[in-house]
């Protein structure tokens, strides 16, 4: 995950978020000509690498993929992406997506606005309960707090995919 460090830095509006320097990205399943890192300079270079390499993923199922997000103050962000055949499908198409949701449910945000639509699995009473028996307050703050600080939105305006 990321340090706590990011709870002692007292944000405002004005303040613009910490932007995305390079994404570390490991296939460690599937075909093993794919099964390489890839360090792009953007989150939409990352999913164009996700995209190419979800072509042979599987159409039932996924293939693991490890990454780390460095921002430009130093801080990562490291997880697991699930990649399959078709991206559009997922509930999490890009990577951006992943990270936002995986914090937004972790931060217990879903709380304050509800359950999304596609997570009809759980019932906020349910999440409730997850939270407090899984998630410690000061992991949920920590959460938020990551949210509000570092850019997972900004995208160049074209990536060619190879």
């Amino acid at each position: 995950m990321f340090g706590y460090a990011i709870l002692e830095v007292e944000r405002t509006d004005d303040m613009p978020k910490i932007p995305v320097t390079s994404v570390e990205i490991e296939r460690a399943e599937g075909l093993v000509e794919e099964c390489i890192t890839v360090t792009v300079n953007s989150l939409a270079e990352a999913d164009a690498v996700l995209s190419r390499w979800a072509v042979t993923a599987p159409k039932r199922g996924y293939d693991k993929c490890d990454f780390k997000i460095t921002f430009a103050d130093g801080e990562t962000y490291s997880g697991r992406y699930d990649l399959s055949f078709d991206r559009t499908k997922q509930d999490t198409a890009t990577l951006a997506e992943h990270v936002s949701r995986h914090c937004s449910f972790y931060s217990g945000l879903y709380l304050k606005t509800g359950m999304p639509s596609d997570m009809d699995h759980m019932t906020l009473a349910e999440y409730t309960t997850f939270l407090n028996r899984h998630v410690s307050e000061a992991d949920r703050a920590s959460y938020a707090a990551f949210l509000e600080t570092y850019d997972l939105t900004t995208y160049p305006a074209a990536v060619a995919v190879k």
